[in-house]
C-alpha cells in the first residue's frame, strides 16, 4: 500500500488522495474474540467490548474540511481546515486471565470435537468479585457471543435451587425421605428416572440426581415461592454483564404454570437459562447467599490514567448463610460420592452438580439431544473460583454431564490451581 501512494504521488494524479485511518490489531489473534467482538470500516464498535465501550474507545474525534469536487466527492488531499478536538489514549483493563484463557479455549474445543458436540462453553468467575477470569466459547464467534446470549434449559444443574428455596423456607431438611420407585406419575403423565432408587433422603436426591424425588420435593413447594426465589438467584432476568447480546432466559410467570410443568421446573425442565446466569446463581451459594453482579472489564484508563475502576457489586442476599451451608454439604456429597465424581481436583474440596438435559424443539424433547454440563466452586474452606462447564449436544459415546462436563471442570480446576496456587 505504501509503495502503490507513494508511486501516485510521484507522478502527481490529482484523481487519486489518501487519508490516514486507524485499525485495531489483535495481538493475540482469534483469542477471546466472542469477549472482544470487531469494530467496522470506520472503527465503530459492532460486538463484544468494542461496541459496549465503543463511546469510550473512541474518544476524542477531529474534524477535517476538505475540498470537493464538482461532484460533490471530498479530494483528501485538499485540506482546507482541520480542527483537533484533543486527542488521548484510551485502554479497558480487561478481567480476563489470559494464559488460562487460552488453556480453555484449547481444553473446550477438544472436548467438543472429542464427544462430537455442537459447541460448548466455559466460564470461570473469581468467585469473590464474580470478574470473569475465562470466557471461552466453540466454535468460536465475533459475532455472537454463546456464553450470554444461548438460552438451553438446565437440566438437573437447577436442582440445587430448588432444594434451597426448600430448605430456606423450611419446607424441607436434608434428611427428610423420599422413595423412588423409579418413575412418578403425575398429572397424568409419566416421568422415569435413570433407575428406582428406593428410600433416599434428600441429600441423597441431590447426590444422586433423583428426578422423582426432586418431583415429589417441587410439588411441596407453592409455585411462587419457586419463581420469586429463582429470580432473586437472576433467572429470567438479565445478569446487567457488561457485554451486548445477553439474554434474559425464559421463567414464565406460575399462572402459566399448568399440568407437567407446575413439577418439571425441579428437575430443571420448563425453564431455559443462559450460561452466565448459572454461575452467577451457583456463585451466590459461594458467596453463602450474595447474588454479585458479573463484568468483564476491570478499569477503564485514559493517557495512563484511571478514570473508573469496576468494583464488586452485590445485587441481593438470596439466601441465609445457615442455608448456604447446609446446601453446600449437599454438593461435597455430589462430587465427593454422587454424579460428580470426575469433577474432583486432588488436594481441594469441591462442591457442585452435574446436568443432562434433553433438548426441546417444536414442543417436544429431541430424542438422544442432550445438554452435558457442571457447575461448581472451590476451594469449599474459601471460595476463590466458580466454574461452569457446558457441552451442546455430545453425539460420540457418554452424553451425561458426570461423563461428558465433569472431567472438563476437573481439568479447569488443577490448571487454576497450577497458575495460581493454593496454600
Amino acid at each position: 500500500a505504501e509503495k502503490i501512494r507513494g508511486k501516485l504521488k510521484e507522478i502527481r494524479m490529482r484523481c487519486f488522495g489518501f487519508v490516514e485511518e486507524n485499525r485495531r490489531f489483535y495481538p493475540n489473534g482469534d483469542l477471546m474474540l466472542n469477549v472482544l467482538g470487531f469494530t467496522g470500516v470506520d472503527d465503530q464498535g459492532l460486538a463484544g467490548i468494542e461496541y459496549a465501550y465503543d463511546d469510550f474507545l473512541m474518544g476524542d474525534r477531529r474534524e477535517i474540511f476538505l475540498k470537493r469536487d464538482a461532484g460533490g466527492g471530498a479530494i483528501p488531499d485538499e485540506k482546507l481546515l482541520e480542527l483537533p478536538l484533543g486527542s488521548s489514549r484510551r485502554e479497558l483493563i480487561l478481567t480476563i486471565d489470559v494464559v488460562l484463557q487460552s488453556f480453555c479455549e484449547d481444553l473446550l474445543k477438544k472436548a467438543v470435537i472429542e464427544h462430537g458436540a455442537q459447541g460448548g462453553c466455559i466460564i470461570v468467575l473469581d468467585s469473590r468479585t464474580a470478574e470473569v477470569l475465562v470466557m471461552a466459547v466453540y466454535p468460536p464467534n465475533r459475532e455472537r457471543n454463546m456464553a450470554v446470549s444461548w438460552i438451553f434449559e438446565p437440566g438437573s444443574i437447577l436442582k440445587p435451587f430448588i432444594v434451597a428455596t426448600a430448605l430456606e423456607e423450611a419446607i424441607a431438611y436434608p434428611s427428610m425421605k423420599f422413595s423412588c420407585p423409579g418413575y412418578i406419575v403425575y398429572a397424568g403423565k409419566r416421568v422415569g428416572d435413570i433407575k428406582a432408587h428406593g428410600e433416599l433422603t434428600l441429600s441423597e436426591v441431590l447426590k444422586e440426581s433423583c428426578n422423582v424425588g426432586m418431583i415429589k420435593l417441587t410439588a411441596k413447594i407453592p409455585p411462587d415461592l419457586i419463581y420469586k426465589y429463582l429470580k432473586a438467584f437472576g433467572f429470567g432476568c438479565y445478569t446487567g454483564i457488561d457485554l451486548p447480546g445477553e439474554e434474559k432466559g425464559i421463567l414464565r410467570e406460575p399462572d402459566y404454570w399448568d399440568g407437567l410443568s407446575r413439577v418439571v421446573i425441579g428437575i430443571g425442565q420448563s425453564i431455559g437459562v443462559t450460561p452466565i446466569q448459572a454461575v452467577c446463581a451457583m456463585n451466590a451459594i459461594a458467596n453463602k447467599g450474595f447474588l454479585l453482579k458479573p463484568a468483564v472489564v476491570k478499569e477503564l484508563r485514559s493517557d495512563g490514567k484511571t478514570v473508573r475502576k469496576v468494583k464488586r457489586t452485590e445485587y441481593r442476599r438470596v439466601l441465609s448463610e445457615d442455608t448456604c451451608m447446609m446446601l453446600e454439604k449437599m454438593l461435597i456429597e455430589v462430587v465427593e460420592n454422587g454424579t460428580g465424581r470426575k469433577a474432583k481436583i486432588p488436594g481441594i474440596k469441591v462442591a457442585g452438580k452435574t446436568g443432562t438435559a434433553q433438548i426441546a424443539e417444536k414442543g417436544g424433547y429431541v430424542k438422544g439431544k442432550y445438554v452435558a454440563s457442571f457447575v461448581g466452586y472451590f476451594p469449599v474452606e474459601d471460595p476463590r473460583w466458580t466454574v461452569l462447564v457446558a457441552i451442546d449436544r455430545p453425539s460420540s459415546g457418554e452424553y451425561y454431564g458426570g461423563e461428558v462436563a465433569a472431567p472438563v471442570f476437573a481439568e479447569v480446576g488443577k490448571t487454576i490451581l497450577d497458575i495460581y496456587g493454593w496454600r
